[in-house]
């Protein structure tokens, strides 16, 4: 300060660690070098952070070179030092005795390793731990005392949060930025670096070495507040609520598993229901199981409605990944035990999963039985969106027994409550299920509904919604010969289910590609995916899956000339729809037969399975039929070889149905569906040499 009074033109650059606070200063905030943006190789050598650690380990290693095997390692690196050249060049000496991924995992465990020990290196700058000591000791007790307690948050903190947990106020926190120990990670919020976390969580288990009153007041906090979220539950301003609860997932994560630990058993029942919901929402299935078991393994004796809930949701995220067998022993339990307390909300989620389970591995009249006795245990005027949910589900199992009337009835209530509670997620699942019941009746119509229902995504957040509205559009589009978009469809589904864990689901897309891919006639991708679909749905004993896997792979065999594979694959699809009691699936596959039957030349049994198909086909198809061009041309080529006159009736038949179903698309779509999809192609043909 002299200088500057004595000459006060003179500019002087000075570094510090935290400002000096005179008014003539001028703040330039020096953050680390770029960092790799990306893991790629080419990203990572862009990178001045990178250009610099591969300069240092060259000078320990001469065999040093960044390449594919170790760029994502180096990026890593770069990333957890922030870009600190000291940070960096303290990672790069570590080359010389271990290979670089060990070096970042060892980097992320313990900061110590960050070390050298060279002479001619000052003490201070000889360890991270060393420069952070020199800013920790700059600090008050009291801003000490803050700031190792910073250590316990895993995400970025508010400042309510920071006083509420860590007892740090505004000032001190404005004080530990200063000293770039915390740093401004939005308007709202600060954050602390993973390294100087390390170092205060260290200082942290030093001063405190029973930390349960501060895991309390954690504990207290994120769970009391996440028990607040209530609109992803309601299904308003979901995506929001998702994208809220998102950004403290690690926090809630360690909220509850502290608390679980602690059988804190008010405050998990105030929270489970938003938790569980959340997870669905987002589709995160594994993380969903992991937090309810953990809560299950410390539950209380006495607490038996926490209990019984956790079980039943429990069944519900096990039914979703395809573990039918965990599944259907945890709402066991669940039922049971609600059955014996009297929780009517519990008996009804767990009756729910209980009517998915038995869609999947039983009959469609079980799985009507069980949803009713759901909804009668529900206490009239009380969880009204779980209500809806079984109206939903109970509506599509009535249209899928062919009980339009029924399923009317359950989508107007659902409705009609739905526009009482105005929750937006359960809207779009009414606007999706809906349109999809009622396809064959205006597929234009339906499939505007369904696209309509897919753009509301974005605000609901819904990925298991998604992705049964990506399926349903990919199904549309094969119907009228679109096969690359119906693909494309397909595929963006699969992402979603793959990355969620949701076996069902990957084994019912699978199968939709592999009649994507026959019908394009390429019929080796289309094994491919047929026995992928088909290897997924015996490992988890879906019945359904196994049974759709197979009649796709019939169809495929039957192009590829394995007749007796095909049959194979039919019979054994037969079997299982039977047993399911699906009606309108056995149709299918019985054309199916009786088209093997052919190629094989057994025209007796061919003509004994045209039989069966008949009556469904004439004087209309049955409506909800997946494919009922190929059932009519499998049993006019059958009839046709046998000289049956039936052969020219099913012909008409089928002629009526195409221009009846064409009229209903638009023009363009009308031409491709009747030019483009094989089987329509060849009626039409048949038709037409009938007519010369």
């Amino acid at each position: 300060m002299a200088i500057l009074h004595t000459a006060p033109q003179v500019t002087l650059l000075i570094t510090s660690r935290e400002p000096l606070r005179v008014q003539a200063e001028d703040l330039i905030h020096l953050t680390g070098l770029p960092v790799p943006t990306s893991d790629d190789l080419a990203a990572v050598g862009k990178a001045a952070s990178a250009r610099l650690f591969v300069d240092r380990a060259y000078r320990v290693d001469k065999s040093f070179r960044l390449n594919a095997d170790n760029a994502a390692a180096v990026a890593q690196m770069c990333r957890l030092v922030e870009g600190r050249p000291l940070g960096i060049e303290l990672a790069a000496a570590q080359t010389a005795h271990r290979p670089c991924h060990a070096i970042a995992d060892a980097i992320r465990a313990d900061l110590d390793v960050l070390t050298v020990d060279l002479a001619d290196v000052p003490a201070r700058h000889r360890s991270l731990r060393a420069v952070f000591e020199q800013s920790w000791q700059a600090l008050t007790a009291t801003e000490q005392s803050s700031f190792s307690r910073l250590s316990i948050f895993r995400n970025p903190f508010s400042v309510e949060a920071a006083i509420a947990v860590a007892g740090a106020s505004l000032a001190v926190l404005t004080r530990l930025r200063n000293a770039h120990l915390i740093e401004r990670y939005d308007d709202e919020r600060f954050s602390v670096h993973e390294l100087l976390r390390q170092f205060a969580a260290d200082k942290l288990a030093a001063a405190l070495p029973d930390p349960s009153s501060l895991q309390r007041r954690y504990a207290d906090y994120f769970l009391t507040w996440l028990s607040g979220q209530t609109q992803i539950v309601t299904g308003i301003q979901v995506m929001c609520a998702a994208q809220t609860i998102q950004a403290v997932i690690d926090d809630v994560r360690a909220a509850w598993q502290w608390t679980s630990a602690a059988q804190d058993v008010s405050l998990q029942a105030r929270a489970l229901p938003v938790l569980a919901e959340f997870y669905n929402v987002r589709g995160m299935n594994t993380a969903a199981e992991q937090a309810l078991l953990a809560a299950l393994e410390h539950v209380p004796a006495q607490a038996d409605d926490l209990r019984a809930h956790l079980l039943v949701r429990l069944g519900a995220v096990l039914e979703r990944q395809g573990k039918i067998d965990a599944a259907t022993a945890a709402i066991d339990r669940g039922l049971a035990l609600a059955e014996q307390i009297g929780d009517h909300h519990a008996l009804a989620l767990g009756r729910m999963t209980l009517a998915f389970l038995r869609r999947s591995t039983g009959s469609v009249v079980d799985s009507i039985r069980i949803v009713r006795d759901a909804l009668d245990a529900l206490p009239h005027g009380q969880f009204l969106s779980t209500r809806v949910d079984l109206l939903i589900f109970l509506a599509t199992q009535e249209t899928e027994s062919g009980n339009m009337a029924a399923s009317d009835v359950a989508y107007a209530e659902a409705r009609r409550i739905v526009a009482q509670t105005g929750n937006k997620r359960q809207e779009q699942a009414l606007l999706f299920y809906a349109a999809v019941d009622r396809i064959d009746d205006d597929e234009v119509v339906a499939r505007r509904s369904i696209e309509r229902a897919l753009a509301l995504c974005p605000e609901t957040g819904d990925r298991t919604l998604e992705t049964h509205i990506l399926i349903a559009l990919g199904f549309l589009q094969a119907r009228i010969g679109h096969y690359a978009q119906a693909i494309d469809y397909h595929r963006r589904a699969l992402v979603i289910c793959t990355d969620d864990h949701e076996p069902i689901q990957q084994s019912y897309i699978l199968h939709n590609l592999c009649a994507d891919y026959y019908n394009l006639g390429d019929y080796e991708q289309a094994y491919r995916f047929g026995h992928e679909a088909l290897a997924i749905a015996q490992r988890n004993n879906l019945l359904d899956g196994i049974a759709y896997a197979q009649m796709h792979l019939g169809h495929v065999l039957a192009e590829m000339r394995w007749y007796a594979d095909a049959k194979d694959a039919f019979v054994c699809a037969r079997d299982i729809l039977v047993q399911m009691e699906r009606e309108l699936n056995v149709v299918e596959v019985d054309a199916g037969l009786a088209h093997v039957d052919r190629l094989l030349g057994d025209m007796s049994a061919a003509v004994q399975r045209a039989d069966a198909v008949y009556p469904h086909l004439v004087p209309a198809p049955l409506p909800l039929l997946d494919e009922p061009s190929r059932v009519y041309l499998h049993s006019y080529q059958v009839l046709a070889a046998a000289k049956d006159s039936r052969a020219q009736e099913i012909l008409d038949a089928a002629y009526r149905y195409l221009q009846t179903r064409a009229a209903r698309l638009d023009p363009e779509d009308s031409e491709r569906f009747l030019r483009a999809v094989p089987a329509n192609r060849a009626i039409l043909a048949a038709w037409a040499e009938s007519r010369d």
